[in-house]
């Protein structure tokens, strides 16, 4: 079968576990899809580029896209910040794709520019890792996002960290199985840790730590106390990001937020938490918006602008 002949831009939203891609073709139709992803920071450049290669050429094979037509791509990764890592990405991108015209950001940089353009406004991660970035007078700013050893408070790694403290724990103080606690029951049936493994396998850097963070929701919504206590921590944790922008700007004006990650984008009692806190703190002050343009379309949006414009350096 013929593939389709029309040019194209993409821009994708490369997490810890998905990724959104969007599509939009020159005469204006746009596509949108998520696949799994592997996160960078734990496999390198040349996993993930392998990763991403495999996953995004399977979709355009199936939509009967040739890649060669994509006159841009802006992928935003996270974990990549570093210079370092974005040229390293870019070759390795560039090398699985068979394409150069190739931008790699933060995974923030094109969530925030795909919510609010150059205008001032603020947006809260909390998925793997956690960060807020927000636009104050025109400028740039980043609380947070210090990745999961110094930093990244109230993410899902964060959770699963803090369940893994409670759980070993148990073990010194409640031996006997039936005396533990929901989380501590859930965690070892669902993950298949024990007492025996828990060390080997939580310092392999691929143990899927931050997953442990959905059994912390569930467990909460049964009403486990320990499950409810982490989640209470960590929510004044993710919201002290929102403090210290305030306290590190002076800003006196009225902020708009956007939530993005797994954790806080979608309604749970986590996000229900957070959003509380919020209002009850800064009141007014905060304004939470519920219809934003998604990180992908900032992406898409980057690509567009980059590689419409003759001076942008690729490297």
């Amino acid at each position: 079968m013929k593939k389709n002949s029309e040019n194209f831009y993409i821009g994708a939203d490369s997490g810890g576990t998905k990724c959104e891609i969007l599509i939009e073709r020159v005469s204006g139709e746009k596509i949108n899809h998520v696949f799994p992803s592997i996160h960078y920071s734990l496999h390198g450049a040349k996993s993930f580029s392998e990763d991403f290669n495999r996953n995004l050429k399977t979709f355009l094979n199936q939509q009967d896209i040739d890649i060669n037509k994509c006159l841009g791509i802006c992928i935003g990764i996270a974990g990549a910040r570093r210079r370092q890592d974005k040229v390293a990405l870019k070759n390795s991108l560039s090398k699985y794709l068979g394409i150069k015209k190739i931008a790699i950001e933060t995974d923030a940089m094109i969530a925030i520019y795909g919510a609010f353009g150059n205008n001032d406004g603020a947006i809260l991660i909390a998925g793997t890792g956690s960060v807020l970035y927000a636009i104050h007078d025109g400028k740039l700013h980043r609380i947070g996002g210090w990745g999961k050893i110094l930093g990244d408070q109230g993410s899902g790694y964060w959770i699963g960290k803090e369940a893994l403290r409670h759980i070993v724990r148990e073990f010194d103080i409640q031996p006997e199985p039936d005396s533990r606690s929901l989380l501590c029951k859930k965690i070892l049936s669902e993950t298949g840790l024990n007492p025996s493994n828990i060390i080997g396998h939580t310092f392999d850097w691929n143990f899927p730590i931050q997953e442990i963070a959905m059994i912390v929701l569930k467990c909460a919504g049964e009403k486990d106390n320990t499950s409810l206590k982490i989640l209470d921590s960590a929510s004044d944790d993710l919201v002290k990001h929102i403090s210290d922008f305030f306290e590190s700007t002076g800003r006196k004006k009225p902020l708009d937020l956007v939530f993005v990650g797994s954790l806080i984008c979608n309604d749970n009692l986590y996000s229900r938490k957070v959003r509380k806190k919020i209002k009850k703190l800064f009141g007014r002050k905060i304004n939470i918006l519920k219809n934003y343009n998604s990180p992908a379309f900032g992406g898409l949006q980057l690509a567009k602008k980059y590689f419409n414009d003759m001076n942008y350096n690729e490297n």
